[in-house]
């Protein structure tokens, strides 16, 4: 029995993607107008479109902040509506609601931090470190009775 050896010359890797029908066919379509394979579609697609999508989301503030994350407790009140905006338009999209949150913060903070910024404090929280914490109050010696 004669077995095939994998093509030495690129080291291809599948991955299944859940493909919306028309988008599929779409991809077909131009794919077979176009006369190249999957494989060369796919990078084309990437090589050409990616960067101006990562440019675009960037503008918009998807993942321009970077650093430690911490837990934040964040209100909501029902009458805002916030979380259900957040869920419609992660719903219109297909980008999760935190990541979405994350950068509306981002925006309206006018960027965080530049990336490349120490954290101040022990823990980041913008307090002094131990070296610079100032004396401080001492407190008073309790009475005897």
């Amino acid at each position: 029995m004669r077995t095939k050896k994998p093509s030495t010359a690129t080291n291809i890797k599948f991955r299944v993607l859940r493909l919306a029908e028309p988008l599929r066919d779409a991809v077909k379509k131009a794919r077979l107008d176009q006369g190249l394979t999957t494989r060369h579609f796919v990078a084309e697609a990437v090589k050409s479109h990616l960067p101006s999508l990562v440019d675009g989301l960037s503008a918009l503030g998807l993942g321009t902040t970077s650093g430690p994350k911490r837990p934040a407790r964040l209100p909501f009140a029902d009458e805002d509506g916030t979380l259900d905006a957040l869920r419609k338009a992660s719903e219109a999209v297909r980008i999760p609601a935190t990541q979405l949150l994350c950068s509306c913060l981002a925006a309206a903070a006018g960027q965080a931090a530049p990336t490349g910024t120490p954290a101040k404090g022990k823990r980041g929280r913008g307090r002094p470190a131990a070296a610079d914490k100032p004396a401080g109050r001492r407190r008073k010696p309790k009475a005897d009775k």
